[in-house]
């Protein structure tokens, strides 16, 4: 008995539906596999909604940090003119000492 037989015997004879050793052709999709790419297709849209939320949120924190940045600047700002004030009234011989310093002797470039 040569291979063939052997095949035709043990599979039967060939069809022109199928591929010899693997089975009938293609099947229509079944109701279960439609019912997973629905469940697919939705949570997929649901992904899709979720990562546009967190975008926008996203978007309000880094204006809220832009303001809170722009609002510590001005705290310093702010602080830093209060202390100048402060040591300029309770040091104000020292103040004029330096003022007079700068005058007679300008800052020198490093080298």
């Amino acid at each position: 008995m040569s291979e063939d037989e052997a095949f035709i015997e043990a599979l039967g004879p060939e069809k022109s539906s199928r591929l010899r050793g693997c089975g009938d052709g293609l099947k229509p999709p079944s109701k279960k596999g439609q019912r997973i790419d629905e469940e697919l297709e939705k949570e997929n849209e649901e992904l899709k909604k979720r990562a546009e939320e967190d975008k926008e949120c996203m978007k309000e924190m880094a204006l809220r940090i832009e303001a809170l940045e722009s609002q510590a600047n001005n705290q310093e700002t702010q602080v830093q003119a209060q202390v100048q004030a402060y040591l300029k009234a309770q040091f104000p011989a020292l103040f004029q000492s330096l003022g007079e310093a700068s005058q007679t002797h300008p800052p020198q470039a490093n080298v």
